[in-house]
């Protein structure tokens, strides 16, 4: 019984009108009497806010995701939701208020760096969120700063960061970033 509605569907469907009479041919933009209520285009305030779930080019906030939220909140920087939440956002961008609490040369460099990041105000006794790290970053053009900057850049500096997610590594506990746009604060 199915395939005989889906035929007679199909046939309704793709079905020839070439021997119908021109009046008896509907316009392509005319609409069939209906009983369901017409509603009006929706107002922009009607418009919800884009969801990062949804929108893949809307920036992750912690105001916007609640995994995101959650993961700024961590103390176990191998935990495993980490992986996850890198995996499923890669290439995409996240904002956050971040500190750096560490800078070393990158493979001996003078002018490139590993910046490790972490979530919220600087702390010299706790730690929360992902241990992010930029990998590799020129302090002067690669941090994309925006706004004010002072001279330099160092351990215990505050900053507003937008970044893409680059990858996680488990064994090192890194979550690795692409630099944005990066504030101070």
């Amino acid at each position: 019984m199915l395939i005989a509605v889906i035929v007679l569907g199909a046939t309704g469907v793709f079905g020839s009108d070439e021997d119908a009479p021109a009046e008896a041919k509907a316009p392509a933009n005319s609409a069939a009497p209906s009983s369901k209520p017409v509603t009006a285009a929706a107002s922009p305030s009607d418009i919800a806010t884009p969801n990062p779930t949804t929108n893949p080019t809307a920036v992750i906030t912690a105001e916007n995701s609640p995994q995101f939220a959650a993961l700024l909140q961590l103390t176990n920087t191998c935990d495993a939701s980490i992986a996850a939440f890198a995996g499923e956002n890669r290439g995409r961008a996240i904002q956050f208020d971040g500190s750096v609490g560490a800078i070393a040369p990158h493979d001996g460099a003078t002018t490139r760096f590993d910046i490790l990041l972490g979530a919220g105000d600087f702390s010299e006794t706790s730690a929360q969120g992902p241990a992010f790290q930029f990998n590799d970053v020129n302090t002067t053009y690669d941090m994309h700063y925006k706004g004010e900057t002072p001279g330099s850049i160092g351990v215990g500096t505050n900053l507003a960061i937008t970044a893409e997610v680059q990858d996680y590594n488990p064994d090192q506990c890194l979550f690795h970033l692409k630099p944005v746009e990066t504030v101070f604060r």
